[in-house]
């Protein structure tokens, strides 16, 4: 499937997130929570080393309401 956005095929993104997208405004969120963070690749290299931050900042995006608050992402082994 082909679109007119730039950077968007289908539902895959590329690493250029095109402007006025929900995944655009995803990325100004934490750009202007977490220093370093300004593009696609800061974002995703951020994600892979602070992961239970990274899913903070999804869990607030989308609004999750937890009965109890986890401690990690993933629990130590």
């Amino acid at each position: 499937m082909s679109t007119d956005t730039p950077g968007v095929r289908g539902e895959i993104l590329t690493p250029a997130v095109a402007r006025g997208t929900e995944a655009h405004r995803f990325l100004a969120r934490v750009a202007s929570r977490v220093p370093g963070v300004h593009d696609y690749a800061t974002l995703h290299r951020w994600s892979g080393e602070h992961f239970d931050e990274f899913w903070g900042e999804v869990a607030a995006w989308f609004g999750v309401t937890w009965h109890a608050r986890p401690r990690a992402v993933v629990e130590p082994v």
